[in-house]
């Protein structure tokens, strides 16, 4: 037998609010940049929102590398939006090590969505951050 997984979802319900503002869109989640998961709207299972805030933290890896080339410091980069054939992705950084990502079908406006999303992040504030995961091994 195994055990159900846990996730304190207390951020839940404030993406599910963002996402009624919006027209158009499925899901969304909050994520650390190591990729677990910290939070998903009702529109998205949990088993699916962790693949996805797995997946996610490599594009937001790679962006952030993207922006060192390009001459800015790592913590420039502010958004990216995926597309897809029927539908986008919004990434937006959310705090320190943190992102929040929302999912929304192509007739979804992506202005309005943006900006709900970066009024989310300012409303939340600081309650965003995570800490840097450390190995234990190097503490020794």
């Amino acid at each position: 037998m195994t055990t159900p997984k846990t996730l304190d979802n207390r951020y839940g319900s404030w993406l599910d609010a963002a996402l009624q503002k919006v027209p158009h869109t499925r899901a969304a989640i909050l994520g650390t940049t190591d990729g677990l998961l910290r939070a998903h709207s009702t529109g998205i299972d949990q088993d699916s929102a962790e693949l996805l805030a797995a997946a996610l933290s490599g594009t937001v890896s790679l962006t952030k590398a993207q922006t060192e080339v390009l001459g800015e410091a790592a913590t420039g980069w502010v958004q990216c939006i995926l597309e897809y054939s029927d539908c986008f992705v919004v990434v937006k950084a959310a705090g320190a090590n943190v992102y929040l990502a929302a999912t929304a079908a192509k007739n979804a406006d992506m202005g309005v969505l943006s900006y709900t999303l970066d009024d989310l992040v300012h409303r939340l504030g600081d309650e965003l951050d995570s800490p840097v995961r450390t190995s234990p091994i190097a503490a020794i």
